[in-house]
C-alpha cells in the first residue's frame, strides 16, 4: 500500500491557489492545522504511554461510560490482570473484589473512587483492599476527573499503589510524634528558608502565619500578612471552588490541591499551586488550613502551549502525595514533583538539573553508583536509600526505581517513586530498643509469669517467674504445646478449641481464674489474661499473663476477717451517731437519759445503764434514769447510794474512769450490798459539768459475757462526755428561761414608766401651748389699746412669731411622736395662717408649698418656723404693689445629708445694696441669726427676679 504524504500548500500551483476563494483557502489551512497536530498528539501520546508504564505506581484511566481504558504495567500486576486488548467492563469480582480495610465489607459500587472520579469528584482514599484468590493487597488511591472543553466528565484517572508496608507501619507512627515535636524548631527553619509558600490559616482563611518567601511575593512584612484573609488576595472567579472544597474537608478526607491566581507584590499577577492539608480537633472539626504552595507563574504560561492530553496526565504525577524523581542517563534532574522537592529542602525549580550525587554523602554515591548500573541493566527494585537535604539532614526514603528507555530501546534515564520513611526508621529502632526493655522487664518481675506460644500452641517465650510458678525452666519449656506443660486434661480439648476460634474467627479468651497444672502434678490457682499480637513476619503469637493468686486467697481471708470487724466498728458509729444526734437536739434532760441508756445498752451489750446524779449537799449519789434489757434485773431508779465512806465515790470525784471486772473484789461494805443485787463487771463514767462532777454514767454487764475492753470504755466516756454537753446545755437554758422572764417583767416596768413620760411630756406641749396662746393674747389687746401705727405693727410681728411656736407645741402635743415634726403639714399649717393673719384676698398671692417628707426635730423645727414667719411675713407686707397678683414658694428638701429650705417671691425685690452681715431690719436680722447660728447652716439671697431666700443646714440625727 503507498504510504500517505502529508499535504502542504506547496502541493498546490500558485495559479490555482491565488483563483480560490478567501473562505476556502481558510478552511484548507484550518484542516491542515489539525493534522498537524494529530500527528503530534500522537507522538506525545506514544511518549506518555512509556512514560506512565515506567510509572512504578498503578494507573488505570476509565473512559466516560466507565468501562477501563488503560492500565499500565504495574497497575496489572497489582489487580492481577492482563493488559486488556479492549476496552472492558469495570474490573470483574472474580478476577478480585474490593473490600474496606476499616469494616472488613465490600467496598459500595457507588463509593469506588473510579466511579466518584467519572461523577466529577477528585478523591483519595486509603482503607481499600484488592482481595485476590492467593493474597489481600491494601491499596492507597488517587482518582481525578478529565473534563473535555464543554465542562463534560471525559476520563477518570486513578492512580494507586500498594501501601502494604504502611500499613505495618502505621502501628509504630504514635512512638515518633514525641520526635516530630522535638524537631518543630528545626521544622520553621526550614519553612523560612523555603522559596516554596508556606503558609497557616483558619477556616475562614484568616492567616496565622506565612514564611518568608510568601511575605516576599505579597510584598508585606510577616506583621501586616496575620490576621488578613487570603482569599482577598486571589481572583474572585478561583475562590468558589476552593472554599467549597474546605467545607467538605473531614478527618478521612482531610487535604486537596488548588491552584489560584493571585494578586502580589507591585499588582502582579501570578499564580500558585497549594497543597492544603486539614487539622482537626477530637471531636472533628476543622481548626487549621496548612498550606504549602507553589509558584507555578512561568508553568502556566508554558502550559498555555502545551496539549490537553500532555496537562490531563501530567495533573496525575503533579497531585501524587510521594516523591517523583526523574533523571537522564548522565544522572543528572530532569524532573522531581513538589513533593520530592519538599522531602529534600529544595523547590523544584532548584533540583531542576543538579546531579544524582548532589543530595548524598560520599557512602551514598557508592551504593548508588552500583544501584545506577542495575538500572541501566534493567533491573527494577525497591529499597531504601539514605538522602542529605538542603539543611544538612539526613532523610530516609524507600524508593521504587524503573529504567526508562526512548523508542530505540536506549537508556535515557530512571524514574523512582519516593517515601519518606524516616520516621518509620527511627520507630523501628525506637521499636528494637523498647522491646529490648520490655524484655528484660518481662524477666524482671517476679510475680507475674509470661508465656508465648505460636500458632501451632508451642512455647516461644517463657520468663523467669513462669519457670517458678509451673516449675519447667525455659529449656525444657521451649517448643513444648501448650496442653501438654501446664493443662489439666480435663480442659484440653477446650483450650485447644478455643485457641482455634480465636485464630480462625477473631473470637478472644476472656481473662479468668484458672486451676493450672505445677510440673510436679500438683494444681496452682492463676489469673490468666490473654493477648494476640502479630510478628514483623505476619504471624499470630499469642501471649499469656498469669498471676499466682496464692497470696490472694490469704488476703482474701484476711480482708473477710477485717470487713467483719469493720462493719461492727460502722454498726457502733452509727449507733453513736445516733446516741449523739439525740443529745444534741433536745433540751430535757429526761428524753436525753432515756435516750442514751438505752442505746449504750444496745451498743456495748450492757444488761443495765443508769444516770447517777450525785448530790453533795444531801451527801448521796443518786440514780436518776435508768434502761434495764430485762424485767429480772431490779428495778433502781430513785435509790440513793450513800456518799461517805464510798471509795468507788471518791474515785469518781477525782474524775477518774471505775472499771470492776469481778465485785467480789470489793472490801466496803457500801458496793459489797450493792454488788449482791448486781454481781457481774461495772463501768463507771464521771459525768463533768463545768469541772465539777455532776454525776456518774454507770453500767452493768452479768459474769456470762466479757469484761469491758478498752474500746467500750473510752466509747462509753465519749458519751459521757457529750451527756455532761447536753446537761450542762440544759442548765444553761434553764438559766436563760429565768432570766427571759426576768427581762420580760423588766420590759414591762419600762413600757409602763415609758407610758408615764409620754403623758408628762404631752401635757408639757399642752401647756406651752396654751402660755404661748396666752401671750398672744395679751399682745393683741395690747395692740388694740395702741392707737402708734408702728408700735401696732411691731406687736402684731411679736405676736405672730408666738403663733409659730405655738403651732409647733400644738402639733406635738397631738402627734404619737413627741421628739419630731412633720415638716410638711407644720409649714403647710403656719403658711396658711399667716395668710389668714394678713387678710389676704383670695387669688390675690398665690402660696404654694413643696415639702418633701422630711422630720424635722424639735430644736430645728423652731427656727424654721420662725425664718418661714419673717420671710413671708415682710413678702406679704413689702414684696406686692396694691393691684399686682403675687406669687410664694416654699420649699423644703434634702440634698445628701443636708436640708435646704427656700422661700421665693416674684415681687419687687430687695434693694441691690442690701448688706447681710449689716441689717438694721429686726425680721432679717432674726433670719440671718437663726440659719446661721441656731441651725448653723448658711444663708444666700438672690434679688435678681424678686426675692429668693436660701438656707441650707445639717440634718439631725434621728
Amino acid at each position: 500500500m503507498k504510504e500517505h504524504q502529508p499535504l502542504s500548500i506547496a502541493d498546490i500551483a500558485p495559479e490555482d491557489w491565488n483563483l480560490t476563494p478567501e473562505p476556502v483557502k481558510q478552511l484548507v489551512e484550518a484542516l491542515l492545522a489539525r493534522v498537524k497536530q494529530r500527528d503530534v498528539l500522537l507522538e506525545d501520546q506514544s511518549r506518555l504511554t512509556q512514560f506512565l508504564d515506567a510509572t512504578p505506581i498503578g494507573i488505570a484511566v476509565h473512559d466516560s461510560t466507565g468501562r477501563l481504558a488503560y492500565v499500565n504495567h504495574v497497575g496489572q500486576a497489582l489487580l492481577g490482570i492482563d493488559r486488556p486488548s479492549e476496552p472492558q467492563a469495570n474490573l470483574l469480582p472474580e478476577i478480585f473484589q474490593v473490600y474496606r480495610t476499616s469494616s472488613q465489607s465490600l467496598y459500595p459500587v457507588e463509593e469506588l473512587p473510579s466511579n466518584l472520579a467519572l461523577a466529577g469528584k477528585t478523591v483519595q482514599v486509603d482503607d481499600l483492599e484488592i482481595h485476590r484468590a492467593n493474597q489481600v493487597v491494601p491499596m492507597e488511591v488517587w482518582a481525578s476527573p478529565i473534563f473535555d472543553d464543554h465542562g463534560q466528565v471525559e476520563y477518570a484517572i486513578a492512580a494507586f499503589k500498594d501501601i502494604t508496608e504502611r500499613v505495618r507501619s502505621e502501628a509504630k507512627r504514635h512512638q515518633i510524634e514525641q520526635a516530630l515535636s522535638a524537631s518543630e524548631h528545626r521544622y520553621r527553619q526550614v519553612v523560612q528558608t523555603q522559596s516554596d509558600f508556606i503558609l497557616r490559616s483558619l477556616p475562614d482563611t484568616t492567616i496565622t502565619f506565612a514564611n518568608d518567601a510568601m511575605c516576599r511575593a505579597l510584598g508585606q512584612s510577616l506583621e501586616q500578612v496575620i490576621g488578613q484573609k487570603w482569599c482577598d488576595f486571589a481572583y474572585g472567579e478561583d475562590l468558589p471552588s476552593i472554599l467549597q472544597k474546605i467545607t467538605t474537608l473531614t478527618p478521612d478526607s482531610s487535604s486537596f490541591f488548588a491552584e489560584n491566581r493571585d494578586r502580589r507584590a507591585d499588582d502582579q499577577e501570578g499564580w500558585t499551586q497549594w497543597l492544603n492539608q486539614g487539622i482537626f480537633n477530637q471531636q472533628g472539626h476543622l481548626v487549621e488550613l496548612q498550606s504549602v504552595g507553589r509558584d507555578i507563574t512561568a508553568l502556566k504560561q508554558a502550559e498555555a502551549a502545551r496539549r490537553n492530553s500532555d496537562e490531563r496526565y501530567r495533573q496525575v504525577v503533579e497531585t501524587m502525595l510521594e516523591g517523583i524523581w526523574m533523571i537522564d542517563a548522565a544522572s543528572r534532574t530532569t524532573y522531581a514533583n513538589p513533593r520530592m522537592a519538599e522531602m529534600l529542602g529544595y523547590t523544584a525549580d532548584e533540583m531542576l538539573g543538579k546531579d544524582l550525587f548532589y543530595f548524598m554523602d560520599e557512602s551514598g554515591q557508592a551504593i548508588s553508583n552500583r544501584n545506577l548500573e542495575r538500572r541501566r541493566q534493567g533491573i527494577k527494585e525497591q529499597h531504601d536509600f539514605r538522602f542529605r537535604t538542603k539543611t544538612g539532614q539526613d532523610i530516609w526514603a524507600l524508593l521504587s526505581t524503573n529504567p526508562l528507555y526512548d523508542d530505540a530501546g536506549n537508556y535515557i534515564g530512571a524514574l523512582a517513586t519516593v517515601t519518606d520513611i524516616t520516621d518509620r526508621k527511627q520507630a523501628q529502632t525506637a521499636l528494637e530498643r523498647s522491646e529490648q526493655r520490655f524484655r528484660n522487664l518481662f524477666e524482671s518481675i517476679p510475680k507475674i509469669a509470661i508465656q508465648g506460644y505460636d500458632r501451632h500452641r508451642q512455647v516461644i517465650y517463657w520468663n523467669h517467674a513462669s519457670e517458678q510458678l509451673y516449675g519447667y525452666s525455659k529449656t525444657e519449656a521451649f517448643g513444648q504445646q501448650l496442653e501438654d506443660l501446664i493443662i489439666p486434661p480435663e480442659m484440653r480439648s477446650a483450650v485447644i478449641t478455643a485457641v482455634q476460634n480465636w485464630l480462625t474467627e477473631n473470637h478472644p479468651i476472656p481473662a479468668s481464674e484458672l486451676s493450672l497444672m505445677h510440673q510436679d502434678g500438683s494444681r496452682v490457682t492463676v489469673y490468666s489474661s490473654h493477648t494476640m499480637l502479630t510478628n514483623p513476619e505476619g504471624e499470630p503469637e499469642m501471649y499469656c499473663v498469669d498471676i499466682d493468686l496464692s497470696d490472694r486467697k490469704r488476703a482474701e481471708a484476711l480482708l473477710h476477717q477485717s470487713e467483719q470487724v469493720l462493719r461492727q466498728r460502722v454498726d457502733q458509729e452509727q449507733t453513736l451517731r445516733r446516741v449523739l444526734q439525740a443529745i444534741r437536739k433536745s433540751l430535757s434532760l429526761d428524753l436525753i437519759f432515756r435516750t442514751a441508756t438505752a442505746e449504750v445498752a444496745e451498743l456495748v451489750q450492757a444488761d443495765r445503764t443508769a444516770i447517777v446524779q450525785y448530790l453533795p449537799e444531801r451527801q448521796c449519789w443518786k440514780h436518776v434514769s435508768e434502761y434495764r434489757q430485762s424485767l429480772d434485773i431490779p428495778d433502781t431508779l430513785g435509790v440513793e447510794i450513800p456518799d461517805q465512806d464510798n471509795p468507788l465515790a471518791e474515785q469518781l470525784k477525782q474524775f477518774k474512769v471505775v472499771r470492776i471486772d469481778n465485785p467480789d473484789t470489793l472490801e466496803d461494805e457500801i458496793n459489797r450490798a450493792f454488788a449482791k443485787t448486781f454481781p457481774g463487771s461495772w463501768l463507771l463514767v464521771p459525768l463533768i459539768v463545768d469541772q465539777k462532777l455532776w454525776g456518774s454514767f454507770s453500767l452493768f454487764r452479768s459474769r456470762q459475757t466479757s469484761a469491758w475492753t478498752e474500746e467500750q470504755a473510752t466509747l462509753v466516756q465519749t458519751i459521757g462526755d457529750q451527756l455532761a454537753i447536753a446537761i450542762q446545755q440544759a442548765q444553761a437554758f434553764e438559766r436563760a428561761q429565768t432570766e427571759i422572764a426576768e427581762r420580760q417583767q423588766a420590759e414591762a416596768n419600762l413600757r409602763a414608766a415609758l407610758s408615764e413620760k409620754e403623758v408628762l411630756l404631752k401635757e408639757i406641749h399642752h401647756r406651752v401651748k396654751n402660755n404661748l396662746q396666752i401671750v398672744s393674747g395679751l399682745l393683741q389687746l395690747q395692740a388694740q389699746s395702741l392707737q402708734d401705727s408702728p408700735a401696732i405693727h411691731a406687736l402684731r410681728e411679736s405676736q405672730n412669731r408666738v403663733e409659730s411656736m405655738s403651732l409647733i407645741h400644738k402639733k406635738l402635743y397631738i402627734s404619737s411622736d413627741l421628739e419630731q415634726i412633720d415638716a410638711a403639714d407644720y409649714i403647710q399649717s403656719l403658711a396658711t395662717s399667716l395668710l389668714t393673719t394678713y387678710k389676704v384676698s383670695p387669688g390675690a398671692i398665690a402660696l404654694q408649698v413643696d415639702v418633701e417628707p422630711v422630720i424635722l426635730s424639735l430644736d430645728q423645727g423652731i427656727p424654721c418656723g420662725l425664718i418661714i414667719n419673717e420671710l413671708v411675713s415682710n413678702a406679704l407686707k413689702y414684696a406686692f404693689s396694691t393691684h399686682q397678683p403675687g406669687e410664694i414658694l416654699i420649699q423644703l428638701r434634702q440634698i445628701g445629708r443636708e436640708l435646704e429650705l427656700i422661700v421665693q417671691d416674684n415681687g419687687m425685690g430687695l434693694p441691690d445694696h442690701l448688706d447681710l452681715n449689716n441689717i438694721q431690719s429686726l425680721g432679717l436680722s432674726l433670719v440671718h441669726a437663726l440659719s446661721t447660728e441656731q441651725l448653723e447652716g448658711s444663708l444666700t439671697v438672690d434679688h435678681s427676679q424678686g426675692t429668693t431666700f436660701k438656707i441650707r443646714f445639717p440634718q439631725s440625727a434621728s
